[in-house]
C-alpha cells in the first residue's frame, strides 16, 4: 500500500518541547509518587523528578494517574509499578531527548488528536527526537522501552514515533511491549527526514493491535534490525519498508496478520519520487519461523540487488499470495520448508539474472474457485544463474481455474537490450501487467553509491535449471517450460524424480535451445494418472530436438497419452521409458495395454521386464539367499544405468525390505534364512523412489520367485541357479542406432549421470 510521506514542521516541534519542559505538569487526584532511588527524593510529577536527577539516576513511578506530558533529556531508567499510568497532554506522553533512555513497566496513553497539532503526524504515546540528539554531538546513542503498555485510545497516531535522520550510530531495544489502538504506526520509523542509518534494532516479545501498520522504516542504510516473538495484527502492513542496503535484516518466529495488505511490504518504485526505489541492495534478508496470514501477498518485495543472502524459511503462508518479488539480480536466494495455503500465485518472481536460486521442502496448496489468470505454485523466469527447485510438494485444490506446479518462462522481454552487448542498456523488466518495473543500469544509493547491472549480465551465462524430487497433483500443468525464439544463451534444464499425478498436464514443452550447448533431459519420473504425461507443444527444429530427451521415466494410466507430441515433422526422443505394459505403449491401430503414445515419438527401445535371480528354488535351513535383478529393455539387453532403483522384498517365512540402486542395470540383495517355510520373493522397479501404478495390478514392473528352505539333506546348500551365474548380458549400449546418429543411448545415460555428479560437485562450465 502506498504510504503518504509525513511532513515535519520542525520549528513549531522544538518550541513545543521547550514550552512542554517549563510548563508544570497537570497532576490529577489519583497522582501518585515519583522516587528517585538514588537520592530517595520523592514527586508528585514525573517532570519534577526529572528535572532534579542526575545522568543515570533510576526513577520509580508508583501506582496511580500521571497527566503530563514527559521531556527526557538526560539519560535516566524510568520504571513504572503496577497501576502506572502516565497520560499525555501534549502531541506526546514522552519525548526522549538524550542517549541512555529507558523506560519500563509504564502505561503510555496518549489520546490527543490530530487537529490543532504543533507537528504533523506527531501523536504519539512516545516520540524519540534524532534533531535533538544531532545537535547534542553523540558519538553513538541508545535508548530502550520494554514492559510497557502503549495506548493510543483510537486518537492518537502512533505508538513509538522516530523523528529527525537517524545518522547517529544508534542501539535499540524494544521488547516485551503491548502497543495499540493507534490509528497509524505501533512503531514509526518511517517519518525520518530522509533516511535511518547505523542503527542496530531489536524488537522483541511486542505485541502490537489495532493500527494501520505495524512497524514501518523509511530508507534503511547499514543497520542491523531484528525483529522477533512479535505478533503485530494491522489492517495495511505489519511491516513496511522502502528501501534497504548494506543491512542484515531478519524477521524470526512472528506472527502477522494483515486485513488488507501484506504482513512484509516493500514500497512500489515512485518514477517521480526517488524516495520510494523498492529495492534490497546487498546484505541479508532473512525470514524464518512465522505465521503469515495476510489480504495480499504475505511478503511483497521489490527488486533484491546482490543480496549475500535472501532466506524465507520455515513459515507458515496463509493469505491471497505467498512471496511476490520484482526479480533478484547477483544474489543468493534460498526459500525452504514453508508452508502456502494461499488463492493465487504461492512464489512469483518476475525475473532472475545471474543468482543462485534453492527452493526446497516447501508444501504449496492453490485453493481458488475462480480466476481468469493462471495461478503459479513457482513462476521463476530464469535469465541467467543456477537455479535448483527440489523436493516440493504442489497441489490445487480445485479444477475449476487453470493452474501450473513450476512455470520456468525465459523470453525476450526478460533479456537486457541489445543483447547485452551495450553497458548503457536498459534493463527492461515487466511486471505481469505488461509495465516496466526499473530502466537504466545503474540504481541511486545513500551518497553517490550506485548499483550497477553488468555488461553482458546474460549472454555470458545462460541458466543451469534443475528441477527435482517434486510432487505435482490436481494441476493444469505440473511444469511448464519455454524458453523463447529469441534466446541464444546456453540453457541446460535437468527435470529428474519427480511425481506427476491426477494432473490434466504433467509436463509441457515450449522450447527453442538456440545454443548447440543447450539440452533438456527428462529422466527418472513417475507420471500416473494425468490425462497427458508429457505434451510437447513446440519444439524449434530437429536440431533442437535432438537435445531434448525424455528417458528412464514410467508412465501409466494416463487417460490421454503418455506422450502427445503436438509437431508432426520433429521427432520427439523418449526411448527407455516404461509404459505400463511389457509390449511397450499403445500406437495407433496397436493396443498393448500401455499408456498411449501420440504423434512423431521415438519410443523404441523401451523399458520391458526386471528379470529376478535367486540362489535356488530350494535351499538348506540358515543358509543366504542371493538376489539378482536385471533391467531388460525390449531388444532384452541390459539397460546399463545406475539412475534407477529396485525394491526388493521377502514376505512368508522370513521377512526383508531393500531399496538398491542399480549398477549397470543390476541391483544384488542377499539375506540369511532365519525361520524355515517358503518365502516369496519380488521385485519392483523404483521411479522417484516409487512404484508405478502400486496398487493398479499390472502397471507396475515386478518380479516374482519363491524359494523354500529345508533341511541341509534335502536342500542344496547355496544353490545358485543358471540366470544369477550368467553375468555377461547384451548391453542397451548397442542401441544407439535408435537414436540419431549424434546420440547413443549409452551417451545418454553417462550423460545424465555426469550432469548429476557435476550438479553435486561442480558447476557447469560457463555457469556461475
Amino acid at each position: 500500500m502506498l504510504k503518504l510521506t509525513k511532513s515535519m514542521l520542525i520549528p513549531a516541534l522544538v518550541f513545543l518541547l521547550t514550552l512542554a519542559a517549563a510548563l508544570p505538569a497537570l497532576a490529577g487526584d489519583d497522582g501518585g509518587v515519583v522516587t528517585n532511588e538514588r537520592t530517595g527524593e520523592q514527586y508528585e510529577t514525573i517532570t519534577a523528578a526529572v528535572a532534579e536527577a542526575e545522568e543515570g539516576d533510576a526513577l520509580i513511578v508508583g501506582a496511580g494517574t500521571y497527566s503530563e506530558s514527559v521531556v527526557i533529556d538526560k539519560a535516566l531508567t524510568i520504571t513504572g509499578k503496577s497501576g502506572a499510568l502516565v497520560e499525555g497532554v501534549y502531541d506526546y506522553t514522552f519525548a526522549i531527548k538524550a542517549s541512555g533512555v529507558a523506560l519500563k513497566g509504564l502505561t503510555i496513553r496518549n489520546g490527543s488528536e490530530s487537529e490543532g497539532k504543533s507537528y504533523d503526524c506527531c501523536n504519539c504515546a512516545v516520540l524519540v527526537d534524532y534533531d535533538y540528539l544531532e545537535s547534542e554531538d553523540y558519538d553513538a546513542v541508545s535508548w530502550s522501552i520494554t514492559g510497557c503498555h502503549l495506548d493510543g485510545d483510537g486518537k492518537a497516531e502512533d505508538g513509538i514515533h522516530v523523528c529527525g535522520d537517524v545518522a547517529i550510530p544508534s542501539s535499540i531495544v524494544i521488547a516485551g511491549n503491548t502497543i495499540e489502538d493507534f490509528v497509524e504506526d505501533g512503531i514509526d520509523f518511517f517519518s525520518c527526514s530522509y533516511f535511518v542509518k547505523n542503527i542496530t534494532l531489536t524488537v522483541k516479545d511486542n505485541e502490537i493491535k489495532d493500527v494501520e501498520y505495524g512497524i514501518s522504516f523509511e530508507k534503511l542504510y547499514d543497520s542491523s534490525v531484528t525483529l522477533e516473538d512479535n505478533t503485530i495484527e494491522s489492517e495495511w502492513d505489519c511491516i513496511y519498508l522502502v528501501y534497504l542496503e548494506d543491512c542484515d535484516f531478519t524477521v524470526k518466529d512472528c506472527t502477522l496478520l494483515s486485513t488488507e495488505s501484506s504482513n512484509i511490504y516493500l514500497e512500489e518504485e515512485d518514477e517521480e519520487d526517488d524516495n520510494y526505489q523498492d529495492f534490497i541492495v546487498r546484505g541479508t534478508f532473512t525470514v524464518v519461523g512465522n505465521n503469515l496470514q495476510a489480504g495480499d501477498y504475505c511478503i511483497d518485495l521489490g527488486l533484491i540487488l546482490e543480496s549475500e543472502l535472501f532466506k524465507i524459511k520455515e513459515n507458515d503462508f496463509t493469505g491471497l499470495g505467498g512471496l511476490y518479488s520484482e526479480g533478484c539480480l547477483d544474489s543468493t536466494i534460498e526459500i525452504g520448508e514453508n508452508s502456502f495455503q494461499v488463492e493465487y500465485d504461492a512464489l512469483y518472481f518476475e525475473i532472475i539474472f545471474d543468482s543462485d536460486v534453492i527452493i526446497s521442502g516447501n508444501t504449496i496448496a492453490i485453493d481458488c474457485d475462480q480466476s481468469d489468470e493462471f495461478l503459479f505454485g513457482i513462476y521463476c523466469p530464469a535469465a541467467s544463474g543456477a537455479i535448483n527447485i527440489e523436493n516440493n510438494v504442489i497441489t490445487a485444490e480445485s479444477r475449476n481455474v487453470d493452474t501450473e506446479g513450476i512455470c520456468i518462462y525465459i523470453e525476450e522481454d526478460y533479456i537486457l537490450t541489445g543483447s547485452g552487448a551495450d553497458i548503457n542498456a536498459d534493463i527492461n523488466i515487466k511486471d505481469n501487467r505488461g509495465n516496466n518495473s526499473s530502466k537504466g543500469n545503474k540504481f541511486s544509493g545513500l551518497n553517490g553509491k550506485e548499483v550497477e547491472v553488468k555488461e553482458n549480465y546474460v549472454t555470458d551465462y545462460g541458466a543451469d535449471i534443475n528441477i527435482e524430487g517434486n510432487r505435482f497433483s490436481g494441476l493444469t500443468y505440473g511444469i511448464h517450460l519455454y524458453i523463447d525464439e529469441a534466446i541464444r544463451d546456453l540453457f541446460r534444464v535437468d527435470i529428474h524424480e519427480n511425481i506427476f499425478l491426477e494432473n490434466e498436464h504433467g509436463l509441457s514443452l515450449d522450447l527453442a535451445l538456440n545454443n548447440p550447448d543447450s539440452a533438456v533431459t527428462v529422466f527418472n519420473n513417475l507420471f500416473h494418472q494425468n490425462e497427458y504425461g508429457i505434451l510437447v507443444e513446440y519444439l524449434f527444429d530437429d536440431t533442437a530436438a535432438e537435445r531434448v530427451t525424455a528417458y528412464l521415466n514410467s508412465f501409466t494410466g494416463n487417460t490421454e497419452a503418455g506422450i502427445t507430441n503436438f509437431m508432426e515433422e520433429i521427432i520427439f526422443n523418449a526411448p527407455l521409458n516404461w509404459w505400463g505394459s511389457e509390449a511397450g505403449p499403445s500406437t495407433e491401430g496397436n493396443e498393448t495395454g500401455g499408456d498411449a503414445v501420440e504423434g512423431a515419438v521415438n519410443y523404441e527401445p523401451w523399458l520391458k521386464k526386471l528379470k529376478l535371480s535367486t540362489s535356488g528354488s530350494k535351499l538348506a535351513d540358515g543358509g543366504k539367499n542371493r538376489l539378482r535383478a536385471t533391467l531388460l529393455d525390449s531388444d532384452d539387453n541390459v539397460v546399463d544405468t545406475d539412475l534407477l532403483s529396485v525394491l526388493f522384498k521377502v514376505s512368508g517365512a522370513n521377512k526383508y525390505s531393500k531399496v538398491v540402486q542399480l549398477d549397470g542395470g543390476i541391483a544384488t540383495f542377499s539375506y540369511r534364512d532365519l525361520s524355515p517355510g517358503t518365502d516369496t520373493i519380488s521385485v519392483r522397479l523404483l521411479f522417484a523412489g516409487e512404484v508405478a501404478g502400486e496398487d493398479e495390478e499390472g502397471l507396475s514392473m515386478v518380479s516374482e520367485a519363491q524359494t523354500s528352505w529345508v533341511e541341509a539333506a534335502g536342500g542344496d546348500e547355496e544353490e545358485e541357479d543358471e540366470d544369477y551365474r550368467q553375468r555377461e548380458m547384451p548391453r542397451t549400449g548397442a542401441a544407439g542406432s535408435m537414436l540419431p546418429a549424434a546420440m547413443g543411448l549409452a551417451c545418454l545415460l553417462a550423460g545424465a549421470a555426469l550432469r548429476l555428479w557435476r550438479r553435486n560437485g561442480a558447476n557447469l562450465s560457463g555457469n556461475r
